[in-house]
């Protein structure tokens, strides 16, 4: 997770005892999935187990998303690839060019193709 989020915005957010993970675009970067994307989105995924919607919290806009996530031991960056793939449509990427740079990212090693094909699978079963 990125350490500019405090515990205590998190609280803020979704209660004291809620599980989360810092998700999206600050999430990508942070875990150095570049694949092309440029701009950064001004508002800040969560993925979370207790509410849905869009909030405000210190000046900081959150999208937050009810849904299942691996914890941090069980996380890896082609997490954060399949991830980046699904919501492609939030960033200034072409499907194209996104893929291909996944391709090249598997030629040269950096890139494990079964985490990606068990994380993709994992989030199909999810949603």
């Amino acid at each position: 997770m990125i350490a500019r989020y405090t515990s205590q915005d998190m609280k803020q957010l979704l209660g004291q005892n809620a599980e989360y993970m810092i998700a999206g675009a600050h999430a990508w970067r942070a875990n150095k999935v570049l694949l092309g994307q440029t701009a950064l989105s001004k508002v800040t995924t969560i993925y979370n187990s207790v509410m849905e919607g869009i909030k405000k919290v210190n000046g900081r806009t959150y999208v937050l998303i009810k849904c299942e996530f691996p914890s941090n031991e069980d996380i890896s960056r082609e997490y954060f690839v399949v991830d980046l793939l699904n919501n492609i449509h939030a960033t200034d990427l072409e499907s194209y060019h996104a893929l291909s740079a996944v391709m090249s990212e598997i030629a040269s090693g950096k890139i494990d193709p079964s985490s990606l094909q068990h994380y993709h699978n994992e989030l199909i079963q999810i949603k």
